[in-house]
């Protein structure tokens, strides 16, 4: 699997409509996910969740909401990615919990935050983002 993985990802294709008949093993989705979960983020904060959907009614029901994009709903597994956008404002104090959870001293928790604000200053966001 992870040989085929990194191989079809070196291909860059992307699919606009997939074979129904085929669905993807539930250990090669497991491995992406889990890859996905392991992926690193900036001060290690991996705002992410992933949904999977599988059933058929309820990805058609999500087609109309993505350009109608037929991939949608002819997918064996829809992946949707959210992120906790709220959670990793510095004045959430989640961000402050998730470092102090690391085990860094106060002093430390107070220097990497205000890294971490300068970094989101200038990164490129939205305004609603930030």
């Amino acid at each position: 699997m992870e040989n085929s993985c990194m191989s079809a990802m070196d291909f860059r294709y992307a699919c606009k409509l997939f074979n129904e008949t085929k669905i993807i093993p539930d250990t090669d989705i497991m491995f992406i996910l889990e890859a996905g979960r392991k992926s690193p983020s900036a001060f290690g904060m991996e705002p992410w969740k992933f949904i999977i959907i599988t059933n058929k009614e309820l990805k058609n029901k999500l087609q109309p909401l993505c350009d109608n994009q037929p991939q949608i709903s002819s997918c064996s597994h829809l992946i949707i990615i959210l992120a906790a956008i709220s959670d990793v404002k510095v004045e959430s104090g989640e961000v402050k919990n998730r470092l102090r959870a690391k085990g860094m001293s106060q002093e430390a928790t107070k220097h990497t935050i205000e890294l971490y604000k300068n970094h989101l200053k200038n990164e490129t966001y939205p305004k609603s983002c930030v």
